[in-house]
C-alpha cells in the first residue's frame, strides 16, 4: 500500500491541488474504492470546491472504462432528474455538517466507541 493511500484512510482533508488529484488517480482500484467508501460514502450531500454552493448527492462509484480510475456519480438536489458523472473526486467535499459527522465517528472508533 502506498504512503498517500495509507494516509488517505487515516485523515482526509478535503483541500484540492493537482497534486492530490494525481496520487490519488494513481492509486490501486482496489485502494481507490477504499478511500470512496470511508470519505465519500454513497448518499453523502457534496458541494463543488471553491465555484458554487450548489448541493450535490452521491449517488454510485464507477470505474472509468480504461479501469485505472473511479469516477463518482453525482445529481443535483434541487433537479433530480439531472444526472453528472465528475472523473475528480477531489473536486468535490461534503458539506460541513457531514465533515463535522465523519470526523466524529473517526475519532469515536479510535476511542473504540
Amino acid at each position: 500500500m502506498s504512503t498517500f493511500g495509507k494516509k488517505a484512510l487515516i485523515y482526509w482533508d478535503y483541500t484540492y491541488s493537482k497534486e492530490k488529484s494525481i496520487r490519488f488517480n494513481h492509486t490501486p482500484l482496489e485502494l481507490q474504492l477504499k478511500i470512496l467508501e470511508k470519505w465519500y460514502p454513497i448518499g453523502i450531500k457534496l458541494n463543488k470546491l471553491n465555484i458554487d454552493s450548489t448541493e450535490y448527492e452521491l449517488i454510485g462509484y464507477q470505474k472509468l472504462l480504461c479501469g485505472t480510475v473511479y469516477n463518482i456519480k453525482v445529481k443535483y438536489l434541487y433537479n433530480n432528474s439531472i444526472y453528472e458523472t465528475y472523473h475528480n473526486t477531489i473536486l468535490f467535499k461534503p458539506t460541513d455538517g457531514y465533515i463535522k459527522m465523519l470526523l466524529r465517528d473517526e475519532k469515536l472508533s479510535k476511542l473504540g466507541l
